[in-house]
């Protein structure tokens, strides 16, 4: 494994309440295995939680989101929305995820510099698009090396949150859910 990515998150990190992993998840690094040889990787940005059911509405109601009571925190789970385009989730505490909205690309990505593709990892469905991200993943363990992990990289402070109510969301939480980087140009 590349030296970059030694400090993988532990199981720990993800067994907890979804709110408390959404904003911690900010400033870590999403990497993603594409296969042996190639790698892309970009620092988290945005986020939203969803669960648990007692305390989210939208759950409450739809049951939406991929909530698994059998998973363990710290899976990936894909959710499909818009026409059958994918989304990134972590799974938390159960019955608990994290929605993965845009990240910063960091490595891998030969256009970081390209105007065109500034919205290339902006918003769930083009960071899903942008990585590779599908069903094939479902269950992938976030807490090892393998093709989807995610990285200690640095730690966000509450002045640099921006709280704010989920994207797009008609049955939503009266508590902001969705948390992102104040002031940076990757968010959805």
């Amino acid at each position: 494994m590349n030296m970059l990515y030694q400090q993988i998150l532990p199981r720990s990190f993800y067994s907890r309440h979804p709110v408390q992993v959404a904003t911690d998840l900010l400033g870590k690094l999403l990497v993603r295995k594409v296969n042996d040889e190639a790698m892309m990787s970009g620092i988290i940005t945005d986020t939203e939680a969803y669960g648990p059911p007692s305390e989210d509405p939208l759950v409450r109601s739809e049951g939406v989101r991929g909530l698994r009571h059998d998973w363990n925190p710290g899976l990936a789970w894909t959710t499909y929305i818009m026409r059958g385009r994918p989304t990134l989730n972590v799974t938390t505490m159960p019955p608990s995820c994290v929605l993965v909205r845009a990240i910063e690309p960091v490595h891998g990505f030969a256009f970081i510099g390209d105007v065109r593709h500034f919205r290339l990892t902006k918003g769930p469905i083009n960071l899903a698009n942008a990585l590779s991200i599908d069903r094939a993943l479902d269950k992938s363990d976030v807490t090892v090396s393998g093709p989807l992990f995610i990285c200690e990289e640095r730690s966000i402070s509450s002045k640099e949150i921006v709280q704010c109510l989920r994207k797009n969301i008609r049955n939503n939480s009266a508590e902001p859910r969705r948390f992102h980087i104040k002031g940076n140009q990757f968010i959805s």
